[in-house]
């Protein structure tokens, strides 16, 4: 039996798809977000390689693909982890950049799921409803006369979203 380890607030088809935008022509799209697919791979690290650590000096440089010492040897983290906090500092930056999407509230919700019952779980749920709120996710394109701007599958989507927000808030912070 396979397992939605996501719950159901990822949709796959949109996210490849928009992934596949992005990786042929540099264009963010609503679906897809670095730090999705960073949130997306430290679940995936969580449930196939719980025990796998890396070591935290190593820096990978980004158009190289180089791996580069930073500073002295240190003691393994979880590579979830890792990819977690990768994950946290791309959502910073796509927020400080204005390049946020409704991707990176899935990212935050997925992100706070990760931490639930910890103070991180609140400060993901406040960045996730901050979001929201800006994409007008809360708001129903069907009742507010807006549901020509969007197709049935971003409606669906952002019914999605926002209920993915919805139940986080309420029941994992």
């Amino acid at each position: 039996m396979s397992r939605n380890i996501f719950l159901p607030i990822v949709l796959p088809r949109l996210f490849f798809h928009d992934r596949k935008q992005f990786c042929q022509s540099n264009i963010i799209t609503g679906a897809y977000s670095l730090s999705l697919e960073f949130t997306i791979l430290a679940y995936v690290a969580d449930v196939l390689c719980p025990k796998e650590t890396v070591n935290p000096t190593e820096v990978v440089d980004m158009l190289t693909g180089e791996v580069k010492m930073a500073g002295a040897q240190a003691e393994g983290v979880k590579l979830a982890d890792a990819l977690a906090v990768k994950a946290r500092i791309l959502l910073d930056m796509e927020s400080v950049a204005g390049l946020t999407t409704l991707a990176s509230i899935q990212a935050s919700v997925l992100l706070g799921w990760r931490e639930a019952g910890t103070e991180k779980a609140g400060h993901f749920a406040a960045i996730a409803a901050q979001l929201a709120t800006r994409f007008g996710i809360h708001l129903d394109p069907t009742s507010h006369g807006r549901v020509k701007e969007f197709s049935a599958d971003e409606v669906n989507f952002r019914r999605l979203i926002y209920w993915g927000v919805f139940v986080f808030d309420r029941y994992y912070v």
